[in-house]
């Protein structure tokens, strides 16, 4: 079996947040194979498994808060005893345009703190990451921790709508 995780935060406050681009990825593809996550005390967080290519995927989305995604995700792959270089992480990414898409195979977590946790949790850097690009705060002077938890702008919307597509079809091939 293999593993997508998306991060993001937890609750409808935070639904259309910078920081849940990782939640969008999963939802959309949750919603492509016409799935629905359910919630998973064991492993807290909401998960679902699709079929891809004839393999077991499982996505999930942790529900312990972005800076703490490693706790899920340890458990994630505890529970289903997956390896680390088969799980995915799809998260955004505060230093990559809006939009663009890069994938890395390891590495350190270059300053995202659910990242950071994954890789303190599990004692690996060796999985692979989607980071996917939500725009800088720089010219906009807004302290990154701030920006990551504002909301797309509308004129925003439809890039990240597209961007989001391009993920789905990146893992489909890619897993």
């Amino acid at each position: 079996m293999k593993l997508i995780v998306g991060l993001g935060n937890p609750g409808k406050k935070y639904k259309n947040n910078r920081h849940n681009l990782g939640f969008m990825v999963i939802d959309a593809l949750a919603e492509d194979f016409k799935e629905k996550l359910k919630h998973c005390k064991r492993t807290n967080s909401k998960r679902t498994k699709v079929k891809i290519r004839n393999k077991e995927i499982m996505l999930a989305k942790p529900q312990t808060f972005i800076n703490n995604s490693g706790l899920a995700v340890k458990k994630i792959i505890n529970y289903y005893k997956i390896k680390p270089q088969d799980v995915w992480i799809i998260f955004d990414d505060i230093d990559l345009p809006l939009g663009k898409i890069r994938i890395r195979y390891q590495g350190s977590s270059g300053g995202h703190k659910g990242l950071a946790s994954i890789i303190e949790n599990l004692k690996t850097d060796h999985f692979n990451r989607l980071r996917v690009g939500i725009g800088s705060n720089r010219e906009k002077n807004i302290p990154a921790e701030k920006y990551v938890l504002q909301n797309f702008k509308k004129n925003e919307i439809k890039t990240i709508n597209q961007t989001i597509k391009e993920v789905v079809e990146i893992l489909k091939k890619e897993i």
